[in-house]
């Protein structure tokens, strides 16, 4: 069974794409049920890129290109490598209905978060319980709003971590109001200026990567394996490519939650160009390697979050399910208008 392995990945400014494809924009293994009014959108597997020296006791930054094997899901309170770069990035206004999302999260309008649709809970933002062990470091920018925070509930509960228990907590910006901050139990605030932040200027970032990604020349051809939702779509790559490209409609994932791969050369990493104005992707895919089911939580299922891209150059609205499933891999949706 082939996987992709650690590659690296375009420029701020993308033009042309390197051999060894793509940095990650943003948690891939993260929970979605979410609503983005989107702007621009960047969600990814990983964060985007390793980071200076972490300070004296904490984890390493992002993890080397080689050498190391990739971490499962994280299952214990310290993380293994941190990261700092934006994780999750919305244009426009987000909703969240999930329970973590790991990373760096930047909105630039309002952000909502009702856990379990507003009947409370706790919602852990940066570090996750669940995760992949790659976390901004302690101390670090973990959260920017450009718009209103708001946490609304119905219950007296519901609270927002930005932080590992008891301590030590991510630091957070809100721009507008943010009249739910006695609900934030675990979190530093700071005044919003992402002046020398990854966070600054990232939405150009994306349009320039999106288009990167969608000119980039197509290496594979994909087909349907049978009528069935679990009949996977086939995505067959050269066997040679270090950056695998496959262009598929989003009609092509209407009733279907599996994925094959075949043909995909060890190391290489996988952009999948998805065309439509409004696509709708289920919150889950079973994908398959040559047949072989890449298991939820292990190394292998790491690597392929790292190296898998979801690119919507033409997408005006992307919906991704609708429940607390773990997608695979990174979402990006480029154009400015969406």
């Amino acid at each position: 069974m082939s996987h992709p392995k650690h590659a690296a990945g375009p420029s701020a400014a993308p033009r042309s794409l390197p051999a060894k494809g793509f940095r990650k924009f943003a948690s891939g293994a993260a929970a979605v049920a979410l609503t983005l009014a989107l702007g621009l959108v960047a969600i990814a597997g990983q964060p985007f890129a390793p980071q200076a020296a972490a300070a004296s006791g904490q984890a390493p930054t992002c993890m080397p290109s080689s050498g190391t094997t990739w971490p499962g899901v994280l299952l214990e309170n310290l993380p293994k490598f941190t990261d700092n770069n934006v994780t999750t990035y919305v244009g426009g206004d987000a909703i969240l209905e999930n329970g973590e999302s790991e990373g760096l999260m930047v909105v630039e309008g309002d952000l909502t978060i009702r856990q379990n649709g507003g009947q409370g809970g706790r919602y852990d933002l940066g570090y996750v319980g669940s995760g992949s062990q790659s976390v901004p470091a302690d101390g670090e920018l973990w959260l920017a709003v450009g718009g209103s925070l708001s946490i609304p509930t119905t219950v007296v509960d519901n609270y927002l971590h930005l932080g590992r228990e008891p301590s030590p907590a991510g630091k957070y910006m809100v721009k507008g109001n943010n009249p739910d901050a006695a609900k934030i139990a675990i979190g530093v605030q700071a005044p919003y200026n992402l002046t020398g932040t990854h966070a600054d200027g990232f939405g150009a970032k994306i349009t320039l990567a999106s288009e990167a990604y969608a000119s980039a020349t197509t290496t594979g051809e994909f087909t349907s394996s049978g009528p069935g939702e679990w009949d996977p779509l086939v995505l067959t790559g050269n066997g040679a490519s270090t950056l695998q490209v496959f262009t598929v409609p989003g009609s092509a994932f209407i009733g279907k939650r599996a994925i094959n791969f075949v043909g995909i050369k060890e190391g290489s990493s996988i952009v999948i160009n998805v065309t439509g104005a409004s696509v709708t992707l289920p919150s889950m895919f079973a994908i398959s390697f040559d047949g072989v089911l890449v298991q939820a939580g292990t190394a292998a299922w790491g690597i392929l979050n790292q190296h898998l891209l979801w690119n919507f150059p033409t997408a005006s609205a992307v919906t991704v399910g609708n429940s607390n499933d773990q997608f695979s891999g990174s979402l990006l949706v480029g154009t400015p208008s969406s």
